[in-house]
């Protein structure tokens, strides 16, 4: 195993990344940081209320291209999961955008993301967080229609769920 965590950016007019593309990339910290010190979307905000309430989650956030279009089943399984051994640093923030149209089964299953903010797709697939044991916070945007079964399965440090107030929820 390495040491260092790693940092992946994506180019910009990505629009697929495929089935088990980066599972088990253990050691990731980041994808595609445009500044960690930056503050979250206006639109995440806007849905959890009072900055103090985001403020105690990590302010550094990973972000996919605008672009994006699919994920696919597994694409992120364990990502940044040993991060936090080697550095004491968390993967902090992710924002998948609206542009999403598809994420595949488990794409972040036993991953080390501490908060999420899911603008799109429609539907978050089966087991898509499944066993994210460090996942605290998760915002869905008004995007979001249905939350598949097990989903957020195993991630016991879930401290708040915020969902947008423009949307109703299936839960399957």
């Amino acid at each position: 195993k390495n040491s260092r965590s790693v940092k992946i950016i994506f180019p910009e007019g990505l629009k697929k990344i495929g089935v088990s593309a980066f599972e088990d990339a253990t050691s990731v910290l980041y994808m595609d940081v445009k500044d960690a010190d930056l503050c979250y979307p206006a639109e995440a905000v806007s849905l959890v209320g009072a900055g103090d309430e985001i403020d105690q989650f990590p302010r550094g956030f990973s972000q996919f291209p605008d672009t994006l279009e699919e994920i696919g089943d597994h694409a992120f399984r364990c990502i940044g999961k040993e991060a936090y051994s080697y550095n004491k640093k968390l993967m902090g923030y992710l924002i998948i955008p609206k542009t999403l149209q598809k994420i595949g089964k488990g794409a972040f299953t036993d991953c080390g993301i501490v908060s999420v903010y899911i603008a799109g797709p429609e539907k978050v697939s089966e087991a898509c967080f499944s066993g994210s044991r460090r996942l605290k916070l998760v915002i869905f945007g008004d995007k979001v229609k249905t939350i598949d079964k097990l989903a957020f399965d195993a991630c016991a440090a879930i401290e708040k769920v915020v969902f947008s107030t423009n949307n109703k929820y299936k839960t399957v």
